[in-house]
């Protein structure tokens, strides 16, 4: 049941009515039947795995909690409960450590196993969503192992958690504390119902309209890069980089679109990344949740371990103190980033991707204090519009050079892309090959006035720092209609489907 397909709009305005009808304090069983009813239609074998895991999670939660409250009197102070959850914190971290490496070892089984020389690998099925729920699961038991939250004692409304559907195919990765509301029943709001359809209609836009024009050619162009000049590789590279974009945010538009139906708020994924005037400022804004779990579970541990502090105590005396600092900046943004490209792939390239990214972050970290004397000392005001301008479209180069460390089948195809940029432009060929990929003028003018209606969009709401549906909701009754009816005739007009033609998946599916 794919977000863009017709039967899911169906599914959408079924579950609303009875979403509706029901009681308040019923309402969220009605969305645990559609999240199960939506996973089914994915992936209905690994339901009972997704479900054992919320299980065993829900589970952990409640004994870690107990072992903390168990024969706890009745008037012991603060203060001197966390010293008694200190002593009995040991206890817990055994089931603490023996879930984490089940959650994790099953992730990376189902990520890694289709790699594996043998007969059957070829047949795994990858549970639908399992790395964004594996992630939130780890965050609601740790947070708990902490007494940042206190465990929920229900299972089917933790199972709701888990599962629900707006989030489940691509995020965001959800934390429990966040998600109150999703247990809560919700009146009709007619405006929250607009905006909700509005924001669906936005990511239906870049994915019908965008992604499916641009991933045909994609595909085509990197399954045989030697046929075709610099030119064309380089003016492809810019589309990879609108086609990333517009296909994972638009999956997060159409979700948190649905789930803004329902009056449930899904934390934001994406916070216009392109207008980052750095690599650490674009992955605060893009694929937001992944990043602030890598911090929180991940970066933050590694920064208090104890052999982190060795190893600093040993450059320190080994060679100075400015290389413990260095040990301190480096090696838990090395390990950060060296999971990140895991997470989103297997194989050398993922592995060289997070090496790049991690690579930036720390040799920015460490040129910090150099670029502030360049500029003192040049007079150049960081402020500046031309600074900016020159900072933003060095992010964009910097993201569109990662890209193409995985877009291509290997490295040497990567290496290959490269080459023929730099010493291979051929610009004469460059209307035939666009041809030859399937790239007519009515495609690559489609592609660019949406290209630009987006980039105008996200400069009004970083110029304005609100959204545009919040402006909209703002002008006349029926200036809104107008707009609605405009975004639903370019879907119909201008979008890529049709019977027989099957939609591709998003590129976060799956993950």
């Amino acid at each position: 049941m794919s977000y863009v397909s017709l039967i899911f709009f169906v599914f959408i305005a079924f579950v609303s009515i009875l979403y509706f009808a029901m009681p308040m304090d019923k309402r969220w069983i009605v969305l645990l039947i559609a999240s199960i009813v939506f996973y089914l239609s994915f992936t209905p074998a690994m339901l009972p795995f997704m479900l054992l895991m919320s299980a065993i999670a829900w589970q952990t939660g409640l004994k870690i909690e107990k072992i903390y409250n168990e024969n706890l009197p009745e008037d012991i102070t603060p203060k001197e409960k966390r010293a008694e959850i200190a002593k009995r914190r040991p206890r817990a971290r055994v089931i603490l450590k023996c879930v984490l490496v089940f959650a994790i070892g099953a992730l990376a089984f189902f990520k890694f196993a289709r790699k594996l020389p043998f007969g059957f690998a070829g047949s795994i099925i990858v549970p639908l969503g399992i790395s964004y729920y594996t992630f939130s699961i780890i965050a609601y038991i740790v947070d708990i192992y902490y007494a940042k939250i206190s465990a929920e004692k229900n299972y089917f409304k933790f199972t709701l958690f888990v599962s629900y559907f707006p989030k489940i195919v691509e995020g965001p990765i959800a934390r429990y504390n966040k998600m109150s509301d999703l247990f809560e029943g919700h009146a009709f709001d007619y405006d929250r119902v607009c905006k909700g359809i509005q924001l669906m209609m936005w990511g239906i836009i870049k994915k019908l309209i965008i992604v499916e024009r641009l991933l045909p050619q994609i595909n085509r162009l990197y399954s045989n890069v030697s046929e075709y000049s610099g030119s064309t590789l380089a003016f492809m590279a810019f589309w990879v980089l609108v086609e990333s974009y517009a296909d994972f945010s638009g999956c997060m538009d159409i979700g948190l679109g649905v789930s803004q139906i329902f009056g449930i708020d899904l934390e934001r994924n994406f916070r216009r990344p392109f207008f980052s005037q750095s690599a650490s400022e674009f992955w605060r804004r893009w694929h937001m949740s992944l990043g602030v779990f890598m911090k929180d579970y991940v970066y933050m541990p590694i920064v208090s371990s104890s052999w982190l502090s060795k190893m600093m105590q040993f450059a320190r005396k080994k060679i100075g103190p400015r290389a413990g600092k260095v040990v301190m900046q480096t090696v838990p943004t090395i390990v950060v980033w060296l999971l990140t490209g895991l997470w989103h792939g297997t194989g050398s390239t993922y592995i060289f991707w997070g090496v790049y990214w991690g690579g930036i972050m720390c040799f920015s970290t460490l040129m910090e204090p150099c670029y502030k004397k360049f500029y003192e000392k040049t007079g150049i005001d960081q402020k500046s519009k031309g600074v900016m301008v020159f900072r933003i479209l060095r992010t964009w180069l910097l993201f569109i050079i990662g890209r193409l460390l995985t877009v291509p089948n290997s490295l040497i195809e990567t290496a290959k892309v490269f080459y023929r940029i730099l010493f291979k432009f051929g610009a004469g060929n460059f209307g035939n090959e666009m041809v030859k990929l399937g790239a007519s003028f009515s495609t690559i003018g489609v592609v660019t006035i949406f290209t630009i209606l987006f980039f105008m969009v996200s400069l009004l709401e970083e110029i304005k720092g609100t959204s545009v549906r919040d402006m909209i909701s703002t002008l006349p009754v029926a200036v809104r209609w107008i707009i609605l009816y405009g975004m639903f005739f370019a879907i119909l007009i201008l979008g890529i489907y049709g019977s027989g033609y099957e939609v591709n998946n998003f590129g976060y599916a799956n993950f």
